[in-house]
């Protein structure tokens, strides 16, 4: 799984992708967005994750909040997404199709200055 920053390029950028993955490692990217709807004192790391291959530093950091902030940068290549329990439930009901068959893409976040997409193979 890789986690890189497109600044430009596209009219969808700027953009954090999470791309090249296959259904386990989606299941396991959901595994631990499952885990911030429970505990609202978890943070993640996702660019320290076993699996996880950020490109040109990209860092992005998982937490719950008491509001859905969604996406905001924190440095050149650093990120941090703020969502509610029911905003992390949320996007592990739109994680979850890709556990089964890993096709396509999905807009995770899309409102705001900086999206979140999750694509098997990077295209969206």
């Amino acid at each position: 799984m890789k986690l890189d920053y497109l600044s430009e390029g596209s009219a969808d950028c700027p953009l954090v992708r999470i791309y090249d993955f296959d259904e386990e490692e989606a299941a396991k990217f959901k595994s631990l967005v499952d885990n911030l709807t429970r505990d609202p004192g978890l943070i993640v790391e996702i660019h320290k994750a076993p699996g996880v291959e950020p490109v040109d530093g990209c860092q992005l950091t998982l937490k719950s909040g008491v509001g859905d902030v969604g996406l905001v940068q924190t440095g050149s290549s650093a990120f941090e997404c703020i969502l509610t329990a029911e905003g992390w439930a949320n996007i592990a009901f739109l994680v979850e199709p890709f556990c089964s068959l890993c096709t396509g893409y999905q807009w995770l976040l899309n409102k705001g200055e900086i999206q979140l997409l999750f694509s098997c193979n990077g295209q969206w």
